[in-house]
């Protein structure tokens, strides 16, 4: 029906679908029957602006429509007998019609060109100027209640973000999810904080199990393995729990550095899957390497424990101990049982005449020997530094079948002297020194007699075979061997 300019109160359209409030003329208000909704106009159109001084009510399941034809929905639904819900629907949108919820500032009637794309409900927190602080999204937690809060306790849940699937049959799965936890003590300005990462198990029925705890110490917790793809650093302590496995894998296998069972204190490195090839027993503690070490550079033992004991000592073996270079040993060398063979490499000690005896072999011509007095033939090599060699047994063995040396002054023998120069024994008697004779038809052993002339060992010297007579050997054939078994002493244990 029509209204005067100035009419003021109710009226009915024609059809009697439609109920209208007028003011001065003006419909301010309609209610449509063929729709039951209840529209507030100004100026007859739907209003852009409504000041409420009390409460608006909706009764339950009832629909707070926004935009045109309502396409914006907001109720307080009861349909779901296990919640109280707040509902905002949003229409689903495609490329351009997106569902978004944006909270921020100065946003209103911009395009942000922010959602192009977006199909699924979002909800953006927007941020700007220049500040240093962020959007943020806060849980809060209180025991009581909030207008009367109490201390939460430590353990307590603070916060919660959980994602779930849907599994068909077995409907919504929850399958990862964020906690925020209170931990430690809790007091006046203190609430100590707990960070886990969950995932769910794949696997029937999945299991929502914690991968990464953040402590209030601040210490990270691995669930289950830490798989590197690239490089890691460690500013502090990586700790491994009790039989936990440091794992790399490689094309050629399992290489491992793991907690060994049943020890609280042992690590051990496997190559890979098999039997422990270094282990570490911090209990005994001890080192145990499988099956060999090799070390290309030099390894220091620094051990001040009694070496007289069988159970002590910087290096203990149950096999044998090879030594493919010279050996320096610094105090004593005990032998409990066996045999100790010595190669002509050179094995050293500090103390006075405790060194190993060692031997030295030499093979002089008939052309060295025929001239001997003049040239004098070196049987022991220069020791070095503080060093002295002393001669301790000498044996000498002509080859079979040569013709015999010969000297013309049957008064003097062969000797050895410190280069040459100071004598230090003479070998042989002067009878065997008169003629080297082959008499029994195989090498064999000519003399092995030290004569010694009461000398002073001589640092650094070495040991010279020469003829201490007054000519040379004549004519003769063959090879003369030598071997001269010595001790090195260190001549600094005298000054």
């Amino acid at each position: 029906m029509g209204v005067g300019p100035n009419y003021t109160g109710f009226a009915r359209d024609v059809d009697n679908t439609r109920l209208s409030v007028y003011v001065l003329g003006t419909e301010v208000g309609r209610w449509d029957d063929a729709t039951n909704d209840l529209a507030l106009l100004v100026n007859g159109l739907s209003t852009t602006s409504l000041t409420f001084t009390g409460t608006l009510n909706l009764i339950d399941d009832q629909l707070l429509g926004l935009g045109t034809s309502n396409t914006v929905r907001f109720s307080y639904d009861t349909t779901d007998p296990n919640a109280n819900a707040l509902l905002v629907q949003l229409p689903a949108g495609g490329g351009t019609d997106v569902p978004v919820i944006a909270i921020g500032e100065a946003i209103e009637s911009v395009n942000l060109g922010l959602f192009n794309g977006v199909v699924n409900p979002q909800i953006s927190l927007l941020g700007g100027g220049a500040v240093t602080t962020a959007p943020t999204l806060e849980f809060r937690k209180a025991r009581g209640t909030l207008g009367t809060p109490t201390v939460v306790t430590s353990g307590d849940d603070l916060g919660n973000i959980d994602a779930f699937g849907y599994s068909g049959a077995g409907g919504y799965v929850q399958s990862a999810a964020i906690e925020f936890d209170s931990a430690g003590t809790i007091a006046t300005t203190r609430v100590g904080g707990v960070l886990k990462l969950r995932t769910a198990t794949d696997a029937a029925p999945s299991v929502l199990t914690t991968g990464i705890t953040i402590s209030e110490a601040q210490l990270v917790t691995l669930g289950a393995a830490l798989v590197v793809t690239g490089t890691s650093t460690f500013n502090g302590n990586l700790i491994l729990p009790t039989n936990t496995d440091l794992t790399f894998t490689g094309t050629t296998g399992t290489n491992e550095i793991s907690l060994v069972t049943g020890l609280a204190d042992a690590l051990s490195i496997k190559i890979a899957a098999g039997a422990d090839m270094i282990l570490f027993d911090t209990n005994t503690p001890k080192i145990t390497v499988t099956p060999a070490m090799a070390v290309t550079g030099v390894v220091d033992f620094d051990n001040t424990t009694d070496t007289s004991s069988g159970t002590t000592g910087a290096i203990r073996t149950d096999g044998g101990l090879g030594v493919a270079k010279a050996a320096w040993i610094g105090a004593n060398l005990t032998v409990n049982s066996g045999t100790v063979t010595l190669p002509s490499d050179t094995i050293l000690s500090d103390a006075v005449e405790k060194g190993l005896i060692q031997y030295q072999d030499t093979q002089l011509s008939s052309a060295n020997i025929q001239n001997l007095l003049g040239t004098n033939i070196e049987v022991v090599a220069t020791p070095g530094g503080t060093l002295a060699n002393v001669p301790v047994r000498v044996h000498m063995f002509l080859t079979f079948d040569s013709a015999d040396y010969i000297q013309v002054n049957n008064a003097d023998q062969l000797a050895l002297k410190y280069d040459g120069s100071t004598e230090i024994a003479e070998i042989g008697s002067e009878a065997q020194c008169t003629a080297f004779l082959e008499t029994s038809g195989t090498s064999a052993a000519l003399f092995d007699s030290l004569d010694e002339t009461g000398y002073v060992p001589e640092v650094n010297k070495a040991i010279d075979l020469d003829n201490n007579g007054s000519a040379e050997y004549t004519t003769g054939s063959g090879v003369l061997s030598i071997r001269v078994w010595y001790v090195t002493v260190d001549m600094a244990a005298f000054s």
